[in-house]
């Protein structure tokens, strides 16, 4: 099998009538793992327009179920030679299908730590990008060992649309969701919401940061503290927004925040800040 495909069943897909919620989950949710997950199996930091091009979508629906076959075709020189040098010189279409098994194994595998109070700890068995064995993961004590790096960065990047299509399988309107190429396989159901969402573990104590505040959304009271050669992600409540935009982009404010740790993430801000209070310890005061 050339193509990757991937089978979604459920009653939704019953009598020639289909549930739009259920095609519209299935499809926009694996099309955003694919633009998730491609570009770091060709070295790209992000998908662009021509990457996208390249992926052909066939969808089928029949009774019962939702079919869409994917390939992708490579045509320029350097697509060739990142992808000889990423996979030995195999076809894009069974890399990309790998790394999504892959990555469903290896969530599964840390789950089942985490549920058993065990902070896994993820090493990397030769670092070989030639050797694409991604879905071959194993776990010993508190480690899980994987060959290839990439699984990790295409897990975490994939993570919100891989947990949107499984939150999407209730059991009935969708049942299942199977990803397949060649000796490539995956089915996800209902009982794999566990491996979903954020697993945060709030601290009690809190520390104090000085830096400066950068990378502010108001929106969605995000932003980076940029202390020394650090940068760590911040978020606050909407009580704190008049005092975070006297902040913004000031050098040597103090921040007190109370460390949030997401258990669920497996590379880079594991750990996270949630702002208790800040202020201009030069001034000596704090603007309530």
């Amino acid at each position: 099998m050339a193509e990757i495909l991937l089978r979604a069943e459920g009653n939704g897909f019953d009598g020639g009538v289909y549930d739009l919620r259920a095609v519209e989950t299935v499809i926009s949710s694996y099309r955003q793992i694919i633009d998730k997950t491609l570009p770091v199996c060709l070295n790209h930091k992000t998908l662009t327009p021509e990457l996208r091009n390249k992926v052909k979508y066939e969808i089928q629906i029949k009774q019962g179920s939702l079919e869409v076959y994917t390939n992708l075709v490579l045509q320029h020189k350097e697509d060739i030679a990142a992808l000889l040098v990423s996979d030995g010189g195999k076809g894009i279409t069974e890399l990309l299908a790998k790394m999504i098994v892959g990555i469903i194994d290896l969530r599964r595998k840390f789950t089942d730590m985490l549920e058993k109070g065990v902070k896994p700890t993820i090493n990397i068995t030769n670092g070989n990008y030639i050797d694409n064995s991604i879905h071959n993961t194993g776990t010993i004590n508190n480690h899980i060992s994987i060959n290839n790096p990439r699984t990790i960065i295409g897990a975490d990047n994939s993570r919100a649309s891989l947990d949107r299509l499984i939150n999407g399988i209730d059991g009935e309107i969708i049942s299942s969701v199977e990803v397949t190429n060649t000796d490539n396989q995956a089915k996800l159901t209902h009982e794999d919401k566990r491996i979903t969402g954020k697993l945060k573990e709030e601290l009690p104590a809190h520390i104090e940061i000085v830096g400066r505040l950068d990378a502010v959304t108001f929106s969605s009271h995000r932003g980076t503290i940029v202390s020394g050669n650090g940068r760590h992600p911040i978020t606050w409540d909407d009580s704190l927004r008049n005092k975070v935009q006297k902040f913004v982009d000031v050098e040597g404010i103090l921040f007190k925040a109370r460390p949030i740790i997401d258990n669920r993430r497996m590379k880079e801000n594991t750990i996270a800040f949630h702002l208790i209070d800040c202020y201009n310890p030069q001034l000596n005061m704090s603007f309530q």
